[in-house]
């Protein structure tokens, strides 16, 4: 089922913990041929009901379940949408993967030091990360890097 398009598959949500892939099959095969069914359970949240996916063979069947928005089988009242692809945004155990709060460790420097210091430490704390150069002396603060002063006032001299 993962190499189906999404134009040929529809999302069937509010499944009851006790629903089967052969009802599922059996539900939506009254509007055309079936191709798979899935279904997937929360594994975190017992509460959350389970929701499934249907594939069928022709987009014009997948259009018109989409369109009722819902089915009843057996007196159960099923959700219907179109599958569309989740970006999957990561979370803190396994970093950052498209998530651009994640990334900003990345871009200030990480734990080797940089702007801002370290996602563990910062230039008071130097034991724990980074360290590197303090916000208000940074270029990016102040407009203009204050260390290029000392080479132009020596010449001078």
């Amino acid at each position: 089922m993962t190499n189906v398009p999404n134009e040929l598959q529809v999302f069937v949500g509010s499944l009851p913990a006790d629903f089967s892939c052969d009802d599922l099959f059996h539900c939506f095969s009254q509007f055309g041929n079936v191709s798979n069914v899935k279904i997937q359970t929360p594994m975190h949240d017992k509460k959350k009901s389970s929701f499934g996916f249907v594939s069928f063979d022709d987009p014009e069947i997948v259009t018109r379940v989409v369109d009722l928005q819902h089915v009843i089988y057996n007196n159960i009242r099923l959700n219907v949408e179109p599958k569309t692809q989740k970006s999957y945004q990561g979370n803190a155990n396994n970093g950052p993967q498209g998530n651009p709060r994640n990334n900003n460790y990345a871009v200030r420097g990480g734990n080797r030091g940089g702007n801002r210091g370290g996602y563990r430490g910062n230039a008071n704390n130097p034991r724990r990360g980074g360290g590197g150069q303090h916000p208000i002396n940074s270029p990016s603060m102040t407009g203009h890097d204050e260390n290029a002063k000392a080479p132009k006032q020596q010449q001078q001299q």
